[in-house]
Formats: C-alpha cells, structure tokens, sequence
C-alpha cells in the first residue's frame, strides 16, 4: 500500500508541476510573450539536420 500511496504522491507532484508551467505559460502569452519566427528558426535547425529539412 506503500507503495501506491508513494505513486499517487508523485503523480500529483508531477501534475502541479505541469499546472504551474501552464500558468506560467499562459500569463506569458497574456503579455503577448511570443517566440518570433527567427527564434523558432534557431530552436528548429538545432534539433534537426539539413538532411531532414529537406
């Protein structure tokens, strides 16, 4: 029982975690914090190889 009671623990912790990244998302959206294409361009080429653009 321990152990499922362990489980649920971190499950909530992992989930108030992912809600609290959304707020923080979602506040930043309401400032109108928003990646520019040029920003996306850089996150993009650096995770993906020219042979996979194409």
């Amino acid at each position: 029982m321990a152990t499922l009671t362990n489980r649920l623990d971190d499950e909530k912790t992992h989930e108030d975690w992912q809600i609290a990244e959304i707020e923080v998302g979602l506040a930043e959206a309401d400032r109108d914090e928003f990646a520019t294409a040029d920003d996306l361009f850089r996150v993009v080429a650096k995770y993906v190889s020219s042979e996979q653009k194409a």
